[in-house]
């Protein structure tokens, strides 16, 4: 007799393979939400209550219905979306959709950007898989404008300058991730061939916080208006294990230690490499004023991003 081999299923692993961007239970509250008209609240998705969730909703549909809808939308979330890959310890990210290369990095890219930077998956996750479910999204382009403009209508302003600074009250991460993919895409107008090897590789990761290229602690460097120090200029996102690293250090050792991020491939911000490109790899050529050339710049791309250059089939 043929016995069943017993797999002991992990949510959410961090071991080497590949994993999902959801874990199960916010899968199956994701279906359920779908399975009930797609307008459950923010307080739907909460796996810890996953079964009190289905006992109240269960009479909206069949048994037969929901695991429809269950094995449609997996389908739908493995073909169309996103996979955390694991090796080493290391996270990377993999699309099973095949499309144009050029289009498909730009897909893949841009969803690892909304994962990281979207903390509830359903608000970018469930309008993206009922439009793929409605037959609407025929190739990867159509894919990412549909992303694009969801994500411009849920971010429908643009803050001002004094709100992306470092003192803003707000949380401003978001748009520094935002600012990386559009660099990432547009790598070709702002960096030579070589560079844009180095920009290719560069994977979105969680767990970031915001790093001033000169510090604020000038005990070491040269003095600089507040107001320049935290500017958005000034800034950009690294790993917090990094930015524990540099904490205070002069700026001569910053520039060395993203040069050797450089030389890895290994970036952890593009915008900080294009901050140090723009000072020749020099920390003596960090100044005020370049500072605030680049923020102006970067401010420009950021408004530019909200201009959707694909159009989308089917109605809007």
């Amino acid at each position: 007799m043929i016995q069943p081999e017993k797999i002991e299923f992990k949510q959410n692993s961090y071991e080497d393979g590949e994993n999902s961007i959801i874990s199960f239970p916010e899968f199956l509250l994701l279906v359920l939400d779908v399975c009930t008209g797609g307008e459950q609240p923010a307080s739907h998705y909460q796996p810890d209550k996953l079964i009190e969730k289905f006992n109240a909703l269960k009479t909206h549909f069949t048994a037969g219905e929901f695991y429809e809808k269950m094995l449609y939308y997996r389908l739908l979330l493995d073909y169309y979306t996103i996979r955390r890959d694991i090796k080493d310890g290391q996270g990377n990210y993999s699309l099973i959709l095949k499309g144009p290369k050029d289009d498909n990095d730009k897909l893949k890219q841009y969803q690892s950007m909304l994962y990281v930077s979207t903390e509830a998956f359903y608000n970018w996750l469930k309008p993206y898989l009922r439009k793929l479910e409605q037959d609407e999204l025929q190739s990867c382009a159509e894919m990412l404008a549909f992303l694009k403009k969801e994500d411009n209508e849920r971010h429908g302003v643009l803050p001002s300058r004094k709100d992306l600074s470092y003192k803003a009250s707000g949380n401003i991460r978001y748009w520094f991730w935002r600012l990386d993919y559009y660099l990432w895409e547009q790598r070709s107008t702002f960096f030579n061939e070589e560079e844009q090897k180095i920009v290719e590789h560069y994977v979105f990761r969680r767990n970031r916080s915001i790093e001033h290229l000169h510090p604020q602690d000038e005990s070491h460097n040269e003095e600089w208006e507040e107001e320049a120090v935290h500017s958005f200029g000034n800034l950009a996102m690294i790993s917090q294990s990094f930015n524990s690293q540099q904490s205070n250090d002069h700026i001569q050792i910053k520039f060395a230690r993203i040069h050797e991020q450089i030389s890895n491939k290994s970036l952890q911000s593009i915008k900080m490499f294009l901050m140090c490109k723009l000072a020749d790899f020099n920390y003596q050529n960090w100044t005020m004023k370049l500072a605030k050339e680049h923020e102006d710049k970067m401010i420009e791309l950021l408004k530019q991003s909200y201009v959707c250059d694909i159009i989308l089939s089917g109605p809007s």
